[in-house]
């Protein structure tokens, strides 16, 4: 028993002092988690073909942009002729130097993607337990620490939004904010306001965030010690002056990344909080697991309940990150440090407090009001900075247990925090290799067409549902031939676009390039076979029984109108292809065709566009339109719901009601 005690008791003393540790703890968080979603041999990308190339084009204009080959870093070639288009996004100026780096070691785009991506973790975790040592000193809790905000599960929610990834800054900022206002520091005030305008230069929703997040932590530092030497420290001597020029300079700097966006958002306005409600997090959210945890996989169903933006709100960041907040009431009566408890904890409750949809009614919403908040939708990824104060509290809680009878179950916490954040499988990736070869199909034959300086207006003739994929294989094309193009994927749009963004027909296409006062001569139109579209667009269509159109799959496929709300109705692309016929192709991606050897009965089985396939759409006064055949006869509503086409002049029956989903 002596000799299990003695051994106990060193291994207590060595992983408190060694920097084996986190070293260990580092390099597990690596293997099980970043290079498990890119595999070993990094055939594999994170995230979705869409935002994740989108952020993959940022950081390779930032870098083109660092080499010479592109004068403004703000005018990126997309969306032509419109600039300062970056400003429509996030613009990672802080870590394009990075992804830079590896850029120049000879690394191609997707590679050096991959490890910025994998680097990203590295710094989380290092300035994680950095600055949890500092405050700590202790080895084991910091490593612990530094693991949940580096490698929690519920980062797997925003894979899709790497550009919220670079947080790295964050414990610093919340420590170096600690030793200002507790010590008096003021070269620690210097610290926070360097990193705070690096934070935003890395990202602006994550920059928002930290400075929301010091308001509270001020806030509650106020009530909790009830500092009487801030104030006379704060006017004493120069120090009113020193800090008033600190944050002169930091607002200095900020200025010329903060223009682009302020003059976006004076063009496009800002976003309707009606919408940025569904993506502050509710109570449930904090309890909702990521599907893909091997443990907490059944704390994944409960949120979807709640409707909205429910895929977005899987903020739990695993049980032992929250031992701070079960333990907080036995460890508050034995703490020597209680002040310092109460006030993380309550940092914490107001944050969330403030930052809480309750059936509706936030108290967000007058921090909403504010320039700058009023731009950001995504509210729920403030967990990727709110996770640090849920993180401090746990480490500054245990650490009241170091000295009591129960310090030797703290060596066990390595392995329970890996555990506690072990998946079973991963959803959000995708394969290198299949966009490379995508992206090089639409390079050549983009080649072929380049016309000097011309953009370049791409349309697919597969768009519906991949307009992301598909209008960035276009984007990437361009950014490796040096041509701008028409086609965009970004953050947000200029209403004038959007018809080009959805359907890319000529029509939608002149409109955009008319607000700008440029002319379909000044863009090179490169269709892909079948694609020469003059307008496209997608609709469900309503009948003159009031009923939605939908294919009857278990009788031919023929159309019948039985929806009874545009929601049960089928959605149809419905293209013009000429001056005077028009198309339309199901999600089945099969055309409709009126069957000439049955009475013209509507049906939606074919591969492509024959004579049988073209249709004429004539507008009438109320918005509505009757649809003749190639038979010149008219479609016509049937008792049974089909349609026909048999009449020779429209009835009635054959008024049919296009419209237009609300996603489009």
């Amino acid at each position: 028993m002596k000799l299990i005690s003695k051994l106990r008791g060193y291994l207590n003393k060595e992983i408190q002092t060694s920097h084996l540790l986190p070293l260990i703890m580092l390099m597990a968080g690596i293997w099980l988690f970043p290079l498990d979603i890119l595999q070993r041999d990094l055939s594999l990308m994170p995230g979705d073909k869409g935002d994740s190339r989108f952020n993959n084009y940022i950081l390779e204009h930032g870098y083109n942009f660092m080499t010479g080959k592109v004068d403004n870093y703000w005018d990126a070639q997309f969306m032509y002729p419109e600039k300062m288009t970056i400003a429509y996004s996030e613009n990672l100026i802080g870590t394009v130097p990075l992804y830079a780096a590896f850029r120049m070691l000879k690394c191609d785009r997707e590679t050096s993607f991959q490890l910025w991506f994998l680097s990203l973790f590295v710094l989380n975790f290092i300035c994680a337990y950095w600055a949890l040592k500092k405050w700590t000193e202790s080895t084991l809790l910091s490593s612990v620490g530094a693991y949940i905000f580096a490698f929690s599960i519920f980062i797997l929610t925003h894979m899709n939004h790497v550009q919220v990834f670079p947080r790295f800054v964050i414990p610093l900022i919340i420590y170096w904010f600690w030793n200002w206002i507790k010590n008096k520091n003021l070269k620690s005030f210097y610290l926070i306001t360097a990193g705070i305008v690096y934070q935003f230069y890395c990202g602006i929703y994550v920059g928002f965030f930290i400075v929301y997040i010091l308001l509270f932590v001020f806030i509650a530092y106020l009530i909790v010690y009830r500092d009487k030497q801030l104030l006379p420290w704060l006017k004493e001597g120069k120090n009113i002056f020193k800090h008033l020029l600190t944050i002169v300079i930091g607002l200095l700097l900020l200025i010329p990344m903060f223009i682009p966006y302020i003059k976006i958002s004076s063009s496009s306005g800002y976003r309707d909080f009606e919408e940025v409600l569904s993506y502050i997090p509710t109570w449930r959210a904090y309890f909702s697991a990521i599907p893909e945890s091997s443990i907490w996989r059944f704390l994944s169903w409960h949120i979807r309940e709640q409707g909205g933006n429910w895929w977005e709100l899987f903020l739990f960041p695993g049980l032992i990150a929250y031992l701070g907040i079960l333990l907080f009431p036995f460890a508050y009566k034995i703490a020597t440090n209680k002040k310092e408890l109460v006030f993380i904890l309550l940092s914490l409750l107001l944050l969330v407090v403030f930052t809480l949809n309750i059936n509706g009614f936030t108290l967000y919403k007058f921090f909403y009001n504010l320039p700058g908040f009023g731009s950001m939708r995504s509210i729920n990824r403030i967990i990727n900075a709110q996770i640090i104060l849920i993180v401090l509290l746990m480490v500054a809680v245990l650490k009241v247990y170091e000295t009591s009878k129960w310090k030797n179950l703290l060596l066990l916490l390595p392995l329970l925090v890996i555990i506690d954040n072990s998946t079973s499988y991963w959803e959000r990736r995708y394969q290198k290799q299949e966009v490379q070869q995508r992206e090089q199909e639409t390079k050549d034959r983009i080649q072929k067409y380049i016309t000097g300086n011309k953009a370049i207006a791409y349309q697919h003739y597969n768009l519906l549902g991949q307009e992301a994929f598909a209008h960035l294989d276009v984007m990437i094309a361009c950014q490796d031939l040096n041509v701008p193009c028409v086609n965009a994927y970004t953050g947000l749009y200029p209403d004038k676009y959007k018809g080009f963004l959805n359907g890319e027909g000529l029509d939608s296409l002149t409109v955009w390039l008319s607000a700008n006062n440029k002319s379909i001569n000044d863009v090179v139109v490169v269709s892909e076979d079948k694609a020469n579209f003059l307008h496209r667009s997608y609709v469900k269509i309503k009948c003159a029984n009031g009923k939605y159109l939908r294919i009857d799959k278990d009788h031919g496929d023929k159309l019948i109108a039985n929806g009874e709300n545009q929601y049960d109705g089928e959605l149809f692309e419905y293209a013009q292809i000429d001056e005077t016929n028009s198309v339309f192709r199901a999600t089945t991606g099969k055309y409709a065709c009126a069957e000439f050897y049955d009475n013209g009965l509507m049906v939606v089985n074919r591969d492509g566009i024959g004579e049988w396939e073209r249709f004429r759409l004539l507008k009438q006064s109320d918005g509505s339109f009757v649809i003749q055949t190639f038979t010149n006869n008219y479609l016509s509503l049937e008792k049974e719901g089909t349609l026909r086409s048999v009449d020779k002049i429209p009835t009635s029956q054959s008024h049919f009601v296009f419209e237009t989903p609300l996603y489009y």
